[in-house]
Formats: C-alpha cells, sequence, structure tokens
C-alpha cells in the first residue's frame, strides 16, 4: 500500500495492514520529493493512498503544490509519454476544517482530478472534519477503505495494530551515563539534522520571568518571558514558539500504578522496532518507564477509538471488556462516553474497570497491557504552540508568551480537564515567583527539575 500524504507510504504487497494515524505519522517520507510522473508504473495490485490537507482560503500545503501543479497540468505528461492513469487504484483522505469556507477543497481536487485521468477509486473519497471528530471520520474511511480493497481488488485483511511493533528487553547493567532520563538527543539539540530555523529545533532555554497578567478564583493568564540569547534564533512579533512541556506528576503514577508498573519506574529497558520501515521507536534508549511517561509520550491526549480496540483482550474484568467493546462497535457511545469528555489513556481504564477518576485515589483495578503495546498506542509528546508577543527590536533576545491557563469541565458530568502547557507554564511562574502555595488541590504539579 501507498500512503501519499502531503505524505506518504509506500508499501506493495496484496495484504492490508491496519496503520493507527501514529504509525502513518512515521511512515510518511515527504511528497514532494517524488517524481509524480512515474505513477503510471504503479502496478496494478498495488493501491496509492493520499491523505491531502487543506490550509488558508482553499490553499494546498506546502510539500502537496508540486502535485496540486502536475494533476491541473492541462498538458499533464506521464512518463512514457501517455496522459491517463488506467493502472493506478487510489484512495483520497481529506483533511481540513469545516470553520473555512473553502473545506477540504484540496484533497477533493486530487480525488476529482485522479478519476479524470483514468485512476480507478477505491472505497470512498474520506472527509476529514478537524473542527468536529477527525479521528471517527478517519476510522470510518479505513474501514470503507479495507472493505473496498477486499472486494474490488482481492486482497486478504492481515495483521494490524493489534500485533506488535516494538521489542522490550530489560537491561539493568547498563552503565548510568548511557541511560536517557528525558535528556534529548544530541542530534536534536545541535540540530546536526535540521537547521535553525526549522520548527523542529530545540533549544533549552531559561524563564527570565513570568507572572500573573490576571488572576481570580477561576483564571490565571500567564505571562512568560524566555532567554533565547544563545539560540541563534530570529523572530517577529506574531511568529509562534513551541514549548516542550512534561506530563504531570498525577498521570504519570497513575498510569505507572494502573500498568502495575510503580515498583519497576526506574527500571532501565531498551527497545527495538520489530520493522524499522513501519514503525520507529519514539524516544531515545535505553531508558526507563518514568522517564517515558514524563517525558517521552503524550499521555494527556483523547484516546483514539482504534487504539481501545486493541486492548480488549488485556481487559482485567469481564465488566472492563464489554465497556471497549462497545465503545469498539458503537462510535456514538465512545463520542459521550470517552470524546466529549477528554478522556486519556488513565482515563478510560479507569472508567471501564469502575475505578474511580480521583487523582487520590490508591486503588486500582492492574491490566496486563505489555509495555511494547502501550508505546504503539501513544503519540511522542510535542511542542504545544504559542503567539510571540514581545517586539524583536525591544526584546532581540527574549520572547514572550500569554497564555490563559486552560482549566475546563467539558461534560457536566466528567472530570476537570487540565490543559497540559498552560498548568506546566503556571508551574513554572510559581517556582521563579516562589510561591508554594497551590490554590486548587487538584491542580496538576509537574517536575522542573529537567534531567
Amino acid at each position: 500500500m501507498v500512503f501519499l500524504h502531503s505524505y506518504a507510504i509506500l508499501k506493495s504487497k496484496k495484504e492490508l495492514r491496519l496503520f493507527s494515524p501514529g504509525q502513518v505519522n512515521q511512515l510518511k517520507p515527504m511528497l514532494s520529493r517524488y517524481d509524480f510522473a512515474v505513477l503510471d508504473k504503479v502496478p496494478e495490485d498495488s493501491l496509492v493512498t493520499f491523505i491531502i490537507s487543506t490550509y488558508g482560503e482553499g490553499e494546498p500545503t506546502d510539500n502537496a503544490v508540486e502535485l496540486v501543479n502536475f494533476l491541473k497540468d492541462e498538458a499533464l505528461e506521464l512518463s512514457d509519454g501517455g496522459s491517463t492513469l488506467p493502472n493506478l487504484r487510489f484512495s483520497v483522505f481529506c483533511i481540513g476544517n469545516s470553520t473555512y469556507e473553502n473545506f477540504n477543497t484540496i484533497g477533493k481536487l486530487v480525488d476529482q482530478r485522479l478519476e479524470d485521468i483514468g485512476a480507478t477509486r477505491i472505497g470512498i473519497c474520506g472527509i476529514g472534519d478537524e473542527d468536529k471528530a477527525l479521528e471517527e471520520d478517519y476510522i470510518t474511511w479505513k474501514d470503507e477503505l479495507w472493505l473496498a480493497a477486499e472486494t474490488q481488488m482481492g486482497w486478504q485483511n492481515g495483521v494490524g495494530v493489534h500485533s506488535a511493533d516494538f521489542e522490550l528487553n530489560i537491561n539493568p547493567k547498563l552503565d548510568a551515563e548511557r541511560i536517557y532520563l528525558g535528556e534529548l538527543t544530541e542530534s536534536d539539540l545541535t540540530g546536526s539534522r535540521v537547521g535553525f530555523q526549522d520548527p523542529r529545533m530545540l533549544f533549552t532555554s531559561a524563564v527570565i520571568k513570568a507572572t500573573d497578567l490576571f488572576q481570580d478564583r477561576e483564571r490565571n493568564c500567564i505571562f512568560a518571558e524566555f532567554d533565547i540569547t544563545a539560540s541563534r534564533m530570529s523572530y517577529e512579533t506574531g511568529d509562534h514558539v513551541g514549548i516542550w512541556p512534561v506530563n504531570s506528576d498525577a498521570d504519570i503514577n497513575r498510569l505507572l500504578r494502573i500498568l502495575d508498573l510503580e515498583s519497576k519506574s526506574d527500571q532501565v529497558f531498551d527497545v527495538k522496532s520489530l520493522d524499522p520501515g513501519l514503525a520507529k521507536v519514539p524516544f531515545p534508549v535505553p531508558t526507563t518507564y518514568s522517564s517515558v511517561f514524563r517525558y517521552y509520550l503524550d499521555i494527556s491526549q483523547l484516546t483514539p477509538r482504534q487504539t481501545l480496540e486493541g486492548f480488549i483482550k488485556f481487559a482485567p474484568t469481564d465488566r472492563a471488556r464489554a465497556f471497549l467493546e462497545k465503545i469498539g462497535v458503537d462510535k456514538d457511545f465512545y463520542q459521550k462516553e470517552i470524546a466529549e469528555k477528554c478522556f486519556n489513556l488513565g482515563d478510560v481504564l479507569l472508567t471501564a474497570a469502575g475505578d474511580s477518576l480521583d487523582p487520590t485515589s490508591s486503588s486500582y483495578t492492574h491490566w496486563n497491557i505489555p509495555f511494547e503495546r502501550i508505546i504503539s498506542a501513544s503519540s511522542r509528546l510535542r511542542p504545544r504552540y504559542y503567539s510571540i508577543c514581545s517586539s524583536p527590536r525591544m526584546f532581540p533576545n527574549s520572547v514572550h508568551v500569554a497564555a490563559v491557563v486552560m482549566k475546563d469541565r467539558p461534560h457536566a458530568d466528567s472530570k476537570v480537564v487540565y490543559g497540559l502547557t498552560t498548568n506546566y507554564l503556571l508551574n513554572l511562574k510559581r517556582a521563579v515567583s516562589h510561591e508554594d502555595i497551590i490554590r486548587d488541590p487538584k491542580q496538576p504539579i509537574y517536575s522542573l527539575e529537567g534531567p
């Protein structure tokens, strides 16, 4: 199977492999590097899947411009001199936001133009709306695609996300200096893989100042200044700066207890990918369970329905199994009980087992889910972006951000959801200001020492 995503995945087997969105992100050779003139060389028993984003006023992403221009060219010429693609089997999944007038314009254009030049659509053109339920849109399209590939192309459904992508090996004898306890790799910090102006470039910054612009019983707005003197970074007012958070102590400790890893939190292990072409280990190794949960995996994010299906066989009780099975077949139930309440993985496992969501609770049902499956089911912890509100002329050596601390109860009978990075900033502000008082006892606490 081939995914061309404003990205792309190349696979040419008569077998369906069920990819999670996280795996798709790991498998993305840049679309802008692909020679579209050779699409006429794709074997008829292969499937090319385009996952295309639209942004702004109906514009293609930068790396999709070449594809769009190629398909719109009235004088389109392929490698064999022809202008049609009777050999090509394709599917398109569009990503956009329905609050914009030109909703998914580019994905729809790619879908229509491929059909116009003779390619055969497999399944439906998927319409993804990030303003509503993008994950559910993706699952609906994916399920239709698998069914269509079986009926139209004679493919057989093969192994999927329910099989392990990684192998974990316990290795307590490693030299302590070789163990990653939250550190980034040397290439991350030096920029040897990316330029200094690349959005992925990382820089460890000191907090110069952090204050509350206003605060009342319900809200805080944090104003923070970050030192960029040694970064060689330049900026303009209104640019975005990515702030890399850590996970809260409560979420980390709770998940360790649920997975019965609390006594092993500092155990050292190594991880290797069973198929490096499909899935890369999303953090540096060797490392420890607590380090992975604190610094490397995003354990606070909403848990996708597809992920939970893979945990059914590890359910510790009949009640938990029935809950996950219902989530797998009833998307309305998932929407009401999980998505609308913004439940992360820990929340879902507790709810399925009938345990309390109270962060101070210590009575948790243990789930015997292999840690390799947790890695496969989780996304890498990534920075959150905030507008820079300082002027580079006045403050060339610092960037300033102002952010309202997120604390919300999304549903009448749900828990309070705390924004990961804004509450991290609140913790930084209190540390910089030498405050000891936490007004809300349930407010998340973060370890600020760093590795």
